[in-house]
C-alpha cells in the first residue's frame, strides 16, 4: 500500500486444473470490485473464458478493511492467469490489514511494492468513563429511538480530538448528574470498525480529521441520520507567574507551559438544553396554538406547509424561533386589508416579540410549496432582531451569521448636556432602520448602537478624535478592522454639525436612508481612518501642505501639479531638521504654480496600499506623485519613491524632485536659493532639536532614577529586567556557590613576594631571640624544611594550575560544540526554510503551468484536397466527444471542443474559396489501439467550384503555425494550375477591390469591369481587346466618362459570387 492506495496480486489456485476444464486449460482468476468494499474474484478456464459450474465452481467475496472509490480503482491482467487489482482509498491513511476478515484468503505482504516512508498510524484511545456507553450502528439505533444520545464519532487513528474527548468525558460527569439530564445518554463509537455509521457521516467528512471535532445528538423525534452537532469548547487558564515568565505567551500556535484547559460546562449545558424540546410541534386546535405562542417570545407557524420542510428548517433555527405545525388549515385566516391568501392555502407567519406593531404577525412571502427553506431560515433570523440593539461581541456573531450590512449609530449616553440631540437621534435611526427592514442585501440594513465606550470604532469610518456624538457608520461586519467602513459625510467641524443635522429627525432619516442606499449600490467609496482637518486645508505657494486621508484624493491625487509628498510618523526622530528641509523646498519652489509640497502624517491617516508603507513604520519617506491630466481625475502613473542616502537634505530631494517632475524649471537655481535659506532656518531647527534631545534625555534619567527609588524602597521588582538577567544568574550560579565555600574557612595571610626571576627566594631573617637561642645546625635544618615545604606548595599550585587549565579547556571544547550544535540547527532550519520556499515555488510553478495548461488553445490540423473536395483533419488527444461543436459554413470553418481534463481547443478560420455546406459532412477520429480513443475530428468539404487550391486559408498567416499538409490523403493526381496568368493591364485602366469599384461608380457614369480568376486563361485574347480599348477610350468624346477597371474574382470572393 501506499498513502493513496492499495495493490493486490491475485494468483490462481494452486494444484491441478479443474475437472470441468479442457485437458489442455489451465485455471485463470478474474477479479470485480463493487462499491463500497466488496472485492469478488472467480476462476475460469482460460480457452473458453466461462465460468465453472456446479461444484467445482470457484468463487469467492471478500469485504476490504475499509471503503474505497471507483475512481482511480481498477484491474489489471498480469501473465496469462494472474491479476493486479489497483484500489484507490477513499480515506488516506494507512490500513492496518487489507481485508475485514482475514480468515478468507491466504495473503503475505509484497514488500516490493510496499512504500517504506509510509508512517505508522496512531491510535488513539476513544473516551471511557463508567457513563459513557460504548455503541455500534445497531446498538445507537436501538437507544436512539427512546433517548437522547451524545455520541463522540471518532477514528482511532485522529488525534487531533484527544484533548476535547478528554474534555467530553469531564463534562460527561458534572453535566449528566444534573437535573433534567436523566434521559440523556452519553455514548461513543469507533467509525474504522463500523462502516454503516461511518457511511451515515461520510458528508461530514469526519476522516480529514479536522480540529472541529464536533459530537452528534441523536434525538427519538427525528430521523436517525439527521443528528444534531454541537462542540465541545474548551476554556484556557494561565496563572500570572507564567505569563510574566513566558515571553512567547500569546504568540499563536504557542503552548505555555503554565497553560491548562478545561471543558466550558455552562456552554455544553446550554446546547444541550436547546436540543430537548421538539423541532417542530403539532398544533391541532386553537386552545393549542395560544399555549403555544404564550411558551416563547418567537414563534413561526405553518399551515398547509410539507412537514418534512418545515421540521428541517426548525432545526437550524433552534434557539431562535419554536416552529408549529397547524393541523386546521383555518386557524390562520387571510391577513387584512389584503387578503391575498384564501383560507386553506398554504401560509407561513412569523411572530416576533421584538416585531413593531405593523409586524406582529408578518406572513412569509416567499415560495411555500415548495417550501423555500435556506429564504425562510433568512427572514426568520432577520425579522426577530429588534430594529435597534446595543452592540456586544454575541451580537457580532449573530449579525454576521445573518450577512446583511449593519447601520451603527454611536451616541454619548453619559454626555447631559446633548440629551436632546441624543434622544433625536436615536428617533432617527429608528425611522431608518424601520424602513430600511428586510431580507434584501442590496436594500435592507440591520441597526447596532455603540456608546462611547465603543468610540475608538469610529476611527475607521474616517472620524477622528475629539470623537463626535452621535455619528453615523454603515459596515459589512461589527468587528474591529473586519470589512469596508462607510462614515457619514458630516460637515467639518463635525462636533458642531450633527446639533444641527438631527435637528428635525424625519429629515435626518430621510438624508441618511439616501446615503444608505448609495452606499448599497457602490456608489460610495469607502472610509478610511483620516486625521482632524487642518486650519489650512487648501494648498498656499510657499507653504507645505498638510494633507489628510479626507483631502487626499483632492489635493494629491487629483491635483495637476507635480507633487512632493512626505509620509512621516509623529514620534520620528529629528522631526524639527526634518520639518525646515521641507520649509525650505517650499520657499524655494514658491515661483512655480505647477509644483507642490505637501506632506501627511501616517499614524492617523490611511496610507494607500500603492505605496508600499510597512504598518506601524516610522520612517520618513519622500515621494514623485505624477500630475493628473485635468484637475479632478486620478492620477495616471503609480508614485516614485526617493531612494537616496541618508541622511536627507534639501539638494537631494531638489535633484530627485528634477528627475521626475513634468514641469520646466531650473535645477541650479533652485539649489541657488535653497543655499541661502539654509543657513538661518536650520541653524534654528538644530537649535530646537539640540533643546529636544536635552529634555528627552533628562525625562529618561529621572525615570530611572525614580525606578530605583521604588525598588530600594517599596521593594519592587523591574519584569523586563528580571527576564532579561535570568539566563546570567543561572550561568553564574556555580561559580557562586564555590566562592561561598572557600570564604567558610577564612582568609588566608598573605605570602611573601617570590623571588626575581633566575634567583632563589630570599630566606626570612630570624629574630634576635631566635638567633640567640637556635645553633646553626638547628637552623640549617629548619632552612631545609622551609624549602621543601615551599616545593610541596610549588607542586600544589602547579598541579592545581593544570586542573584549572584541564578545565577550561574542557568549558572551552563545551562552547565550541555548542556553537557547532548551534550553527548546525541553524543552518537545517535555513535549509528547511529554503525548501520549504523551493517546494512552495515548484507548487506555485505547477498550479502556473495547470492553469496555463487548461487556457484555450489552437488545435494542430492537416488538409489534403482532390478536385472536388477538400479534407481537414483537426487533433486534440483525449477528445471529449460529446463537448465538440463544429459549424461548417460557406466561407468559413469553426471548431471548438473539450479534451478530457477540460481544456478548451477553438479553432476558427475564413476558407480560401467556397464550399457547399450541404454536401460537406464530419465525424469523429479514433486511435487505431484496440480500445480506441478519441483524437480529432476529420471533415469533408465539397467545393462550390471544382479546381485546384492554391491554399486552404484567407488569412493564411494566421494559421500557419498550426497547419500542415497531409500529402498521404491529398491527391497527387491533381495537376497544378497555372498561377501567373497575368490579368489585364495598362494605360487607363484600373486594379480595383469590391469596396473601391462601390466608390468608383458613385463618382463615374459608367463603369466597366474585368472580373478574372487567376487560374483562368480562357479570356487572354478578349483581355487583350479590352486592355486596347481602355487604352484609345480617352480619344473618343462619347467614351470620356466611362471608367475601366479589372478585378481579381478569387480575392473579391463574395463580390465576384
Amino acid at each position: 500500500q501506499t498513502n493513496t492506495s492499495i495493490f493486490i496480486t491475485v494468483e490462481t489456485p494452486r494444484g491441478p486444473s479443474a475437472p470441468s476444464c479442457d485437458p489442455d486449460s489451465a485455471l485463470q482468476v478474474e477479479a470485480t470490485l463493487e462499491v463500497p468494499d466488496r472485492l469478488i474474484i472467480t476462476a475460469n478456464c482460460s480457452r473458453t473464458s466461462q465460468s465453472l459450474a456446479g461444484p467445482d465452481k470457484l468463487r469467492w467475496e471478500m469485504a476490504l478493511r475499509e471503503d474505497f472509490i471507483a475512481d482511480g480503482s481498477r484491474t489489471e491482467r498480469t501473465g496469462s492467469t494472474g491479476v493486479v487489482v489497483v484500489i484507490k482509498k477513499l480515506i488516506v491513511h494507512r490500513w492496518d490489514r487489507l481485508l475485514w476478515d482475514e480468515a478468507e484468503a491466504s495473503i503475505s505482504k509484497d514488500w516490493k511494492r510496499e512504500d517504506r516512508d509510509l508512517p505508522d498510524a496512531d491510535e488513539v484511545e476513544l473516551p471511557k468513563a463508567h457513563n459513557i456507553l460504548r455503541v455500534s450502528f445497531e446498538g445507537l439505533r436501538k437507544t436512539a429511538s427512546n433517548q437522547i444520545v451524545v455520541a463522540a464519532l471518532r477514528y482511532t487513528w485522529c488525534t487531533v480530538c484527544e484533548e476535547k474527548d478528554k474534555a467530553f468525558v469531564k463534562a460527561t460527569k458534572v453535566v449528566g448528574s444534573k437535573a433534567g439530564f436523566e434521559s440523556f445518554v452519553f455514548a461513543v463509537a469507533d467509525l474504522r470498525e463500523d462502516k454503516r455509521l461511518a457511511r451515515m457521516v461520510a458528508a461530514e467528512k469526519m476522516h480529514e480529521c479536522h480540529k472541529r471535532c464536533p459530537l452528534h445528538v441523536f434525538k427519538p423525534d427525528e430521523p436517525l441520520d439527521e443528528p444534531y452537532k454541537v462542540e465541545m469548547q474548551l476554556l484556557y487558564e494561565m496563572d500570572e507567574y507564567s505569563m510574566m515568565t513566558d515571553p512567547m505567551a500569546g504568540a499563536p500556535g504557542h503552548t505555555p507551559k503554565g497553560q491548562t484547559a478545561k471543558p466550558n460546562f455552562e456552554r455544553f449545558e446550554r446546547d444541550l438544553k436547546r436540543l430537548v424540546p421538539p423541532a417542530l410541534t403539532h398544533l391541532r386546535d386553537a386552545d393549542g396554538l395560544v399555549q403555544f405562542v404564550k411558551s416563547s417570545d418567537n414563534v413561526v407557524l405553518g399551515s398547509g406547509v410539507d412537514a418534512t420542510q418545515f421540521r428541517r428548517t426548525a432545526r437550524g433555527l433552534r434557539g431562535v424561533a419554536a416552529f408549529g405545525l397547524l393541523d386546521d388549515l383555518g386557524l390562520l385566516p387571510p391577513q387584512p386589508p389584503s387578503g391575498g391568501r384564501d383560507v386553506g392555502e398554504p401560509v407561513v407567519e412569523l411572530r416576533a416579540a421584538e416585531a413593531t406593531q405593523a409586524r406582529a404577525h408578518l406572513r412569509f412571502e416567499g415560495e411555500v410549496k415548495p417550501l423555500a427553506s435556506e429564504e425562510l431560515d433568512h427572514f426568520v433570523r432577520v425579522h426577530v432582531q429588534p430594529l435597534a440593539q446595543n452592540y456586544s461581541w454575541d451580537l457580532k456573531d449573530k449579525l454576521e451569521v445573518i450577512g446583511l450590512p449593519v447601520a451603527v449609530l454611536w451616541v454619548n449616553r453619559s454626555d447631559m448636556n446633548n440629551t436632546n440631540t441624543t434622544m433625536r437621534a436615536l428617533e432617527a435611526f429608528n425611522l431608518l432602520c424601520d424602513r430600511r427592514r428586510g431580507t434584501n442585501v442590496s436594500r435592507n440594513v440591520l441597526c447596532c448602537i455603540q456608546d462611547e465606550s465603543y468610540s475608538y470604532y469610529q476611527r475607521e469610518y474616517g472620524s477622528h478624535e475629539p470623537y463626535p456624538y452621535p455619528f453615523l457608520g454603515l459596515t459589512k461586519k461589527l468587528g474591529f478592522g473586519d470589512g469596508d467602513r462607510f462614515g457619514y459625510p458630516f460637515k467639518e467641524p463635525v462636533n458642531q454639525s450633527v446639533h444641527t443635522f438631527f435637528k428635525s429627525p424625519k429629515r435626518a432619516a430621510k438624508q441618511m436612508g439616501e446615503w444608505t442606499q448609495r452606499v448599497l449600490s457602490g456608489r460610495v467609496p469607502p472610509s478610511h481612518e483620516s486625521g482632524a482637518m487642518p486650519e489650512q486645508p487648501r494648498w498656499i505657494r510657499s507653504h507645505v501642505q498638510d494633507v489628510i486621508w479626507k483631502t487626499y484624493q483632492k489635493e494629491i491625487n487629483g491635483s495637476t501639479a507635480d507633487t512632493l509628498l512626505e509620509l512621516y510618523d509623529s514620534q520620528r526622530k529629528k522631526s524639527h531638521i526634518a520639518e525646515a528641509t521641507m520649509r525650505i523646498l517650499a520657499a524655494t519652489l514658491k515661483d512655480y504654480s505647477n509644483l507642490k509640497v505637501a506632506r501627511m502624517e501616517t499614524s492617523s491617516n490611511y496610507v494607500p496600499h500603492i505605496f508600499g508603507r510597512k504598518q506601524f513604520s516610522k520612517d520618513t519617506e519622500y515621494y514623485w506623485v505624477p500630475p493628473s491630466i485635468q484637475s479632478g481625475e486620478w492620477t495616471p502613473e503609480p508614485p516614485v519613491r526617493y531612494t537616496g542616502n541618508e541622511p536627507v537634505t534639501t539638494e537631494k530631494l531638489l535633484r530627485f524632485f528634477k528627475k521626475w517632475t513634468l514641469s520646466h524649471w531650473s535645477l541650479k537655481e533652485a539649489i541657488e536659493v535653497a543655499s541661502d535659506l539654509e543657513q538661518e532656518v536650520m541653524g534654528q531647527a538644530n537649535y530646537n532639536q539640540r533643546q529636544d534631545d536635552r529634555a528627552e534625555q533628562e525625562k529618561q534619567e529621572m525615570i530611572q532614577n525614580m525606578m530605583k527609588t521604588l525598588k530600594k524602597e517599596k521593594g519592587l521588582v523591574d519584569v523586563g529586567e528580571m527576564m532579561g538577567l535570568k539566563k546570567a544568574a543561572d550561568t553564574l550560579g556555580d561559580a557562586d556557590k564555590t566562592k561561598t565555600g572557600k570564604g567558610d574557612k577564612g582568609r588566608r595571610p598573605p605570602s611573601k613576594p617570590a623571588a626575581a626571576p633566575g634567583r632563589s627566594d630570599p630566606l626570612s631573617r630570624p629574630s634576635k631571640e631566635n638567633q640567640n637561642q637556635v645553633s646553626p645546625e638547628q637552623a640549617k635544618k629548619n632552612e631545609e624544611e622551609k624549602r621543601k615545604a615551599r616545593r610541596l606548595q610549588l607542586q600544589q599550585e602547579e598541579a592545581k594550575l593544570r586542573e584549572m587549565e584541564k578545565r577550561d579547556k574542557e568549558k572551552r571544547k563545551q562552547r565550541r560544540e555548542a556553537d557547532k550544535q548551534r550553527k548546525e540547527l541553524k543552518k537545517a532550519k535555513e535549509a528547511e526554510v529554503r525548501a520549504q520556499k523551493a517546494k512552495e515555488q515548484e507548487r506555485k510553478r505547477k498550479k502556473r503551468e495547470e492553469e496555463r495548461a487548461l487556457r484555450p488553445t489552437t488545435p494542430l490540423f492537416a488538409w489534403a484536397q482532390s478536385n472536388e473536395r477538400v479534407l481537414v483533419s483537426i487533433s486534440v488527444a483525449s477528445l471529449d466527444k460529446e463537448k465538440v461543436n463544429l459549424t461548417i459554413l460557406d466561407d468559413g470553418l469553426a471548431f471548438t471542443g473539450r479534451d478530457a481534463r477540460n481544456r478548451s481547443f477553438i479553432l476558427s478560420f475564413e476558407l480560401r474559396e467556397f464550399v457547399v455546406p450541404s454536401n460537406s459532412s464530419w465525424s469523429i477520429r479514433y486511435t487505431e489501439e484496440p480500445k480506441p480513443k478519441p483524437n480529432g475530428v476529420t471533415v469533408s468539404l465539397h467545393k462550390a467550384t471544382a479546381h485546384r487550391w492554391d491554399r486552404l486559408a484567407q488569412n493564411h498567416s494566421a494559421v500557419k503555425l498550426f497547419m500542415r499538409k497531409d500529402w498521404v490523403q491529398d491527391d497527387g493526381d491533381l495537376e497544378a494550375e497555372k498561377e501567373d496568368i497575368e490579368l489585364p493591364s495598362g494605360r487607363n485602366l484600373k486594379k480595383v477591390t469590391a469596396k473601391s469599384l462601390e466608390k468608383l461608380s458613385s463618382a463615374n457614369v459608367m463603369v466597366m469591369v474585368a472580373i478574372r480568376y487567376p487560374w483562368c486563361d480562357k479570356c487572354d485574347d478578349k483581355d487583350k481587346h479590352f486592355v486596347k480599348a481602355a487604352r484609345t477610350s480617352n480619344d473618343k468624346d462619347h467614351l470620356g466618362s466611362v471608367v475601366f477597371a479589372v478585378m481579381d474574382a478569387r480575392e473579391e470572393k463574395h463580390f465576384a459570387r
